[in-house]
């Protein structure tokens, strides 16, 4: 009774609530309630003026905007919700009228009929955290030095789309993205953005931020230093009621005024005696970026073929010098254009200043240090040959073009022990006989010379220099011959090559051509690169040889007398094995530039039996199982080998190989990179590293202050770029010589 009671009870209590509710007012204050005494006020987002752009939004941008040029002050006015013509009006002067503004990222198209959302950029997308607009009274609203109309422009014509809710998504020229003036968006071969077409004034390999050719200086390129497109207008003629007056453009056609931002080459068009004439295809073959920094025209064809420093010379003598008359003539005339200044500097792709090169072994974005002629610390010359290292003594023994430095990264000591004048060095090896005491062996443009070492890892100048005059010597291959003495194979130019040993006390003995390694080398008119020599599982030694033209394997325990030699492929069949190097050139893909051994390793990191071969090929990394060497389309494998993403810039012409146990590093024109894996697979590429950028030949890792640290040689090009070139210095390199 009494559960009835309470139930009874709080019925009542509601009832008696909800007659309160229902007889409230509302909390909120108003003017009056009579229809006929209103002040006009409409609701909050309401459109006063008909003009499809909100009261609010137009408030919010209704106050004017002052500027001062020139001490003129000028004016920029603010919206009005009550004039309906100021939708119309491009206050800014940046090609969209204050209703284009709104709208965006919709276009005029779908603002009002299939948008399905709010128009402006919403907040969770913005770096304020608010809804973001175009300000159509600031011509660059996110002061990135594009004006508004002009990223909108190259976004619906040249890299935005349209996403489902028909909202227009811009890469690259976002004008509510602050960040897009300071990019280098230039398109790469594929389409993509970004490869820029600034370039690497200090040769160093990376084109650092300070080196970019912005999209805001290549749409400023060439403007008066106030110009102001709120007052000026757009830099552009003939493209739309917002552009320049009083501009003018070369052959008079419409267009952008700057350099084209998408286009690492904008020359469109060159001269015909006096009359400016429109190319049919863009481009000198020099990029902007590098014109723009020595003040050549990067929109006129006609400069890339003049000689604007006068450093050519009169090669007949016949007191003219003849001038360059297209780019397919451009090394038959006399003079040296700024065309070919600007070949000089690329160098065929090796413009990165040679050296020694080195960074921390497994690190990310780790420094790279350099190091020459003219650094401190120093080696002695910058073309670097060939680096062995003495891990006890802490010594890196670099081989450089004109003799040899002996450096402690320690300490950053070095020493330079130098050839003969003319004497010029092309390879080198660190030998321990088994006394322990330690010889370097040289191959020179003069033969084979025999360096005695001290304890402290230095010149023995007690024992003198031994060796053998000979031709020209290019490399030095050690052979597993089990002798306890230094059994080399030595090459040269041609299909030369010859075996010797170096004895105990630092002689060379028993020097022979070795005849029948030659005959299989003249077949293909081969010239030896990389040598490897093994037994597998205690069966025979086999020598495996990597040429320019092919690469081959013999049978022989010395390279002594007669044995059989057999091509495993040459220019014709090359692909059939490893990977393509050039379409262009077949012979190519042959060119087999280094071999390394490689198999199980033991605690010490040592191998404890060899199974594979790593070749490095002009077309990339491949593995060769030696223990499938039967049938070598089985033994060779490529997969999860390749650099697909800067194929182009070299990163699979391959000159360097150095297996580390569970890491692979490999050096390449495109400079150093590593694959992940062992002796038995690859897995793909390891990014967990600093590339040393740069035409990397050598590569080496020693321990450094106990780090473990990679010190690479780099192949200097052509002309080794160690200074800038100047297309307007007939001297850039100061040694008083055009």
């Amino acid at each position: 009774m009494r559960r009835k009671q309470t139930v009874l009870f709080i019925t009542l209590l509601l009832l008696g609530s909800l007659a309160f509710v229902s007889m409230s007012r509302p909390s909120s204050e108003v003017d009056s309630v009579h229809p006929d005494d209103t002040t006009g006020e409409g609701p909050p987002i309401t459109d006063t003026d008909k003009d499809k752009i909100p009261d609010l939004h137009e408030q919010m941008y209704s106050v004017d905007r002052n500027i001062t040029l020139d001490d003129v002050v000028y004016t920029i006015s603010g919206l009005d919700y009550e004039n309906a013509s100021d939708n119309e009006s491009d206050f800014d002067n940046d090609g969209l009228n204050s209703l284009e503004e709104y709208c965006w990222p919709y276009d005029l198209e779908h603002c009002f009929v299939d948008r399905k959302s709010l128009t402006g950029i919403p907040p969770e997308l913005t770096e304020s955290g608010m809804r973001e607009f175009l300000d159509p009274r600031l011509a660059d609203t996110d002061g990135d030095g594009l004006p508004d109309g002009y990223e909108i422009w190259m976004c619906m014509r040249e890299t935005g789309a349209k996403n489902e809710s028909m909202a227009w998504e811009c890469d690259g020229f976002d004008p509510l993205n602050s960040h897009d003036g300071q990019n280098d968006s230039d398109r790469c071969w594929d389409g993509e953005l970004g490869c820029g077409d600034g370039f690497d004034v200090d040769r160093d390999g990376i084109i650092e931020v300070h080196e970019w050719y912005t999209n805001a200086e290549e749409y400023n390129y060439n403007a008066a230093d106030n110009w102001t497109t709120e007052i000026h207008g757009l830099r552009c003629l003939d493209l739309m009621d917002a552009c320049a007056d009083n501009v003018t453009r070369p052959t008079g056609s419409p267009g952008w005024l700057g350099t084209d931002p998408l286009r690492n080459d904008s020359d469109f068009y060159y001269w015909s005696g006096s009359r400016e004439l429109a190319k049919s295809s863009r481009g000198d073959a020099i990029p902007d970026g590098w014109e723009v920094f020595f003040g050549l025209d990067p929109l006129n064809e006609s400069d890339s073929l003049l000689d604007g420093d006068y450093d050519g010379w009169d090669l007949n003598r016949d007191g003219m010098i003849m001038p360059d008359g297209s780019r397919a003539t451009v090394y038959i005339g006399e003079a040296y254009s700024n065309l070919e200044e600007y070949y000089t500097f690329i160098d065929n792709g090796t413009w990165v200043r040679a050296g020694l090169k080195s960074t921390l072994l497994g690190e990310v974005d780790a420094m790279v240090s350099m190091y020459d002629q003219g650094t401190s610390p120093r080696i002695m010359h910058h073309d670097v040959r060939a680096l062995q290292a003495d891990e006890v003594l802490g010594l890196l023994y670099v081989g450089t073009k004109r003799g040899l430095t002996i450096f402690e990264p320690s300490t950053g000591g070095s020493w330079d022990l130098a050839l003969p004048p003319g004497g010029e060095l092309f390879d080198m090896i660190l030998w321990s006989d088994q006394g322990g005491e330690q010889r370097l062996v040289l191959a020179t443009n003069g033969g084979i010379e025999i360096w005695t070492l001290d304890g402290e890892g230095f010149l023995n100048q007690n024992a003198g220099i031994s060796g053998v005059e000979m031709e020209p010597v290019n490399g030095l291959y050690q052979l597993d011959t089990g002798s306890g003495n230094l059994d080399l194979l030595v090459s040269s130019d041609g299909s030369q090559a010859w075996t010797l040993t170096i004895d105990g006390s630092g002689q060379i003995t028993d020097l022979r051509e070795a005849e029948t390694l030659m005959e299989a080398l003249e077949i293909e008119n081969a010239t030896i690169q990389a040598i490897a020599h093994t037994s597998v599982n205690g069966g025979a030694k086999k020598l495996y040889v990597g040429t320019d033209h092919g690469f081959l394997v013999a049978s022989t325990e010395d390279v002594i007398g007669d044995y059989p030699a057999l091509w495993i492929f040459n220019e014709t069949d090359a692909e059939n094995y490893v990977r393509q190097a050039n379409p262009q050139n077949i012979s190519h893909s042959a060119n087999v530039r280094t071999l390394v051994l490689d198999g199980p390793r033991q605690p010490d990191g040592s191998i404890s039996s060899t199974q594979t071969l790593w070749v490095g090929t002009a077309g990339g990394v491949h593995q060769f199982s030696l223990l499938d060497e039967a049938d070598p389309s089985i033994a060779f494998s490529r997969d999860r080998m390749q650099n697909d993403e800067y194929d182009l810039e070299g990163a699979n012409d391959i000159h360097a190989i150095l297996p580390l146990g569970d890491e692979i590093l490999i050096g390449s024109r495109y400079g150093t990179w590593t694959l992940d894996g062992d002796h038995a697979r690859a897995l793909g590429i390891d990014e967990q590293q600093t590339r040393i950028p740069g035409f990397v030949t050598e590569i080496i890792v020693m321990d450094v202050l106990g780090n473990d640290t990679v010190f690479a040689g780099l192949h200097p090009g052509r002309y080794s770029n160690r200074m800038l070139i100047n297309p307007f210095s007939n001297d850039s390199d100061l040694d008083g010589m055009p």
